[in-house]
């Protein structure tokens, strides 16, 4: 009986526990939770007003704010990058760095249409505010970019920065071009380092320009030809000089490196240093390996000279090439022709006999013996 007794004492014990463990648990849920509370006003009516409206306030807007943000970012730009579908656009972001001086680094200048800039002179776009930037094209074109220089000569011979013309001025530090078209260039140059791409990279800079898929079609470049070499006071003019496809000029240590592009359907006129990709490699750090299925067809190249105690009438003759001019002028047209890149309707015209019309086939620059004996 004794037993019997202890069991349901036992019983009752465990009983009790067990509903005090969730009387428990029920006065602890109005406090955790972070919504509404009911239930509160019945347990603690003087303490839960002071707590319930501070905390559900609190975290309710916050929870609406941030899907109000989620959805208005979706039409914005992926950070990191600029997306430019017309020519109005792209004219805006290029004043960012004109007019208000903003620099950029690691961002990409995303095309997401062709853009058309006819009617506009375009001004070549300030390198030294571009660092480690990408122009990615997917493919679109940027057709009739115009750039009509004065005859102005260059504007400070300590300071080449402002010497080249093309999209962008000169290139000091890291540049890709990629998946991009250039069509109707038209560029009008009076002692300036002209490329479609860069003007130049100047020296001191220290860039490495990296080109893929780019395609240029219809260029014009209207180079000065003052053959008798007198200063503009005295009636002279001045002279569009390192001219080419791509880069007008690089001096070291910067470098460029071309895959998968070509030059067609080009005139360009100058006094010396033209070729379809890099007008003059000061650098010394271009030769055919940077060149990866690269193309240069129906190019005439215009060229002229001065005469002074460094040039004679025979020298400049040797200043044009296909692809590029090497720092030293030795003849690189043959280094081409065993690689995947190719040339076709090359016409070299001397600006004093214009009824000559030289090729790569008799018109060379120097061979490696004329230049080092």
């Amino acid at each position: 009986m004794k037993r019997l007794l202890s069991l349901i004492l036992a019983l009752m014990l465990s009983l009790s526990m067990v509903a005090a463990m969730v009387a428990c648990d029920q006065e602890q849920t109005p406090a955790e939770s972070t919504g509404p509370a009911t239930e509160a006003p019945t347990e603690a009516p003087t303490e839960q007003p002071t707590e319930a409206p501070t905390e559900a306030p609190t975290e309710a807007p916050t929870e609406e704010t941030t899907e109000e943000t989620t959805e208005d970012s979706a039409n914005q730009p992926v950070e990191g990058a600029i997306n430019i579908g017309s020519a109005e656009e792209l004219i805006a972001w290029a004043d960012t760095i004109h007019v208000d001086g903003d620099e950029y680094y690691d961002v990409t200048v995303n095309f997401t249409a062709d853009i058309d800039l006819a009617g506009h002179n375009w001004i070549p776009i300030d390198g030294t505010f571009l660092d480690c930037v990408t122009f990615e094209g997917n493919g679109h074109t940027i057709k009739n970019l115009t750039i009509e220089g004065n005859d102005d000569p260059m504007p400070d011979a300590t300071n080449m920065h402002p010497y080249g013309f093309g999209f962008i001025q000169c290139a000091i530090y890291d540049l890709t071009f990629r998946n991009l078209n250039f069509e109707n260039v038209t560029i009008t140059a009076y002692e300036r380092h002209v490329g479609v791409l860069v003007g130049h990279c100047p020296p001191g800079s220290n860039a490495w320009v990296q080109v893929e898929n780019v395609h240029i079609d219809g260029y014009t470049v209207n180079g000065w030809m003052d053959y008798s070499n007198q200063d503009p006071a005295n009636g002279g003019h001045p002279i569009a000089f390192r001219v080419a496809g791509f880069i007008g000029g690089i001096w070291g240590p910067s470098t460029a490196e071309f895959k998968d592009c070509s030059l067609k359907n080009a005139k360009m006129t100058g006094f010396h240093n033209l070729a379809g990709f890099v007008g003059y490699d000061a650098s010394a750090t271009i030769t055919v390996e940077n060149f990866t299925n690269c193309h240069v067809d129906d190019v005439e190249m215009t060229f002229s000279y001065c005469m002074s105690d460094s040039y004679t009438v025979d020298q400049p003759k040797k200043y044009v090439s296909v692809f590029y001019n090497a720092a030293d002028w030795v003849d690189n047209i043959d280094d081409f022709t065993d690689t995947d890149n190719s040339y076709s309707g090359i016409y070299f015209i001397d600006y004093t006999d214009p009824d000559t019309v030289y090729n790569p086939a008799n018109f060379r620059s120097w061979s490696y013996e004329e230049a080092y004996g």
